[in-house]
């Protein structure tokens, strides 16, 4: 069914032709109707049961969601298009509930219209998301927020769970004494066994709160905001330390691996064992240390967080903050990439999303105002120039890498990875905190002309 001439209307009517015929065809021609139904036969739900329809009519119905969900930029960003062609089938059979016919008048189409926007509304509660995490072993750090992310010590963890149910859980006390390490003679509860199996042996929980979303967005909504919080707590460390860090999707216990080989006509093994230990490490106070020297970066994510977490942004410049979390997000999946020249791409399309698509031309640009460089000033040790840097970075690494123009496995790269990993990180700091100081028009060009001026303004504002 084409998507675009279809009015809510017809594609009502074309639900309610689907259901007469239905109905007509299994009294008179059941054959026919099993014939073209062999499998499971399209229903609608319904206060009693469900109403059989023709497909035809279902997708008529799965029409009228997306197409809701196209026009509507509120409930776009509240559901997604699958989940609104699903809902406009539950809220067809309401109204066929309330109605005796369904004829397709204007009246029907605003019954139906506010059906939906009801069951939508239903469905997107404020929701908590908990996430066991690895941030800071030493335990001086204390519990800390970027923007709406919240990291808490998993005692403290428990009083906001307390917060957030009203009333102290009756698992509490006994979850504090076993992570106190109280000896029982009893094992633990359901309800604490389920908690403590959750948090494992992590020391932190993340914790974001969903507004306004439906569960088909809300979940992605929040594991990508946190883990867009742990990266930007990595900016400020080299790419092996940043590993420490380990967000929702990546393994948060000590892991070990092993690898056997042989040469040739040798009696014995070539072996060996690497261990993962999810450990950031340093002296006593280093890790609380950082966290206080970056606290204006993490305070510049956060604003750029809560632009993307809220429905409707009050921020100053929400695209322009989106853009830097979308970026940020590729940034982080480029450090987790094992791939050397996986990741050299993903930082290609990280510098790429940034800069609003301007590939090689456009992260030049966007470079030079956040370095304060000019393209022939000198980014490396061997006096490598900024435009040659980005050349090779995205057209020789982004581009014909990822457009098969280049072969890569086994292959030198044009640019080391560590030394993309500290540009591009460089670039995604500047960016975010020249964005947060930005009071001018929500469009990047705008952004970018701007951020000269903003640049004197952060020096002079200190650590």
């Amino acid at each position: 069914m084409s998507a675009g001439s279809d009015t809510y209307e017809t594609l009502l009517e074309e639900a309610t032709k689907g259901l007469a015929e239905a109905q007509r065809m299994i009294k008179e021609e059941p054959g026919k109707w099993r014939a073209a139904n062999p499998f499971l036969a399209p229903t609608i739900p319904v206060k009693d049961g469900s109403h059989f329809i023709t497909k035809k009519g279902l997708a008529a119905l799965h029409q009228l969601g997306r197409k809701w969900h196209d026009n509507d930029s509120t409930v776009k960003a509240s559901i997604s298009r699958k989940a609104a062609a699903q809902l406009a089938v539950q809220a067809f059979g309401n109204l066929i509930d309330a109605a005796q016919t369904l004829p397709g008048t204007a009246l029907v189409k605003t019954e139906f219209l506010r059906l939906l926007q009801e069951r939508l509304d239903r469905q997107t509660k404020r929701e908590f998301f908990y996430f066991p995490v690895r941030l800071f072993e030493q335990d001086d750090v204390p519990s800390f927020s970027v923007g709406p992310v919240h990291f808490y010590r998993r005692h403290d963890w428990l009083d906001a769970v307390e917060k957030v149910t009203g009333k102290t859980p009756a698992w509490k006390q006994e979850i504090v004494a076993h992570w106190n390490g109280a000896e029982r003679s009893s094992p633990l509860g359901h309800d604490a066994d389920e908690v403590v199996k959750f948090v494992g042996a992590c020391e932190w929980i993340a914790t974001i709160a969903i507004d306004g979303r439906h569960s088909s967005r809300s979940s992605v909504c929040a594991s990508t905001a946190v883990v867009v919080a742990i990266d930007a707590l990595g900016l400020g460390l080299n790419p092996d330390n940043a590993k420490a860090l380990r967000a929702p999707g990546d393994r948060v216990e000590v892991s070990m691996s092993r690898s056997l080989s042989q040469y040739e006509g040798a009696g014995g093994f070539n072996s060996s064992t690497s261990v993962d230990i999810p450990r950031l490490g340093g002296k006593p106070g280093a890790q609380a240390h950082y966290l206080h020297d970056l606290r204006k970066l993490h305070a510049d994510a956060g604003k750029a967080l809560q632009d993307f977490v809220d429905l409707k942004p009050t921020g100053s410049c929400p695209t322009i903050m989106r853009r830097w979390v979308e970026a940020m997000y590729w940034f982080g999946q480029a450090q987790r990439e094992k791939s050397d020249f996986i990741a050299l791409v993903k930082i290609g399309i990280s510098l790429d999303v940034l800069a609003k698509g301007g590939k090689n031309k456009g992260i030049l640009a966007l470079a030079s105002a956040i370095m304060s460089l000019a393209p022939e000033d000198a980014v490396t040790s061997d006096g490598q120039s900024l435009a040659s840097f980005v050349k090779k970075l995205y057209d020789e690494g982004r581009s014909k890498i990822a457009h098969g123009g280049s072969l890569a496995l086994l292959q030198e790269l044009p640019l080391e990875i560590e030394n993309a990993d500290a540009f591009a990180a460089n670039i995604l700091t500047g960016y975010v905190a020249c964005a947060a100081n930005y009071t001018g028009n929500d469009a990047y060009e705008d952004f970018l002309a701007a951020t000269p001026s903003i640049l004197p303004i952060l020096k002079s504002s200190g650590p």
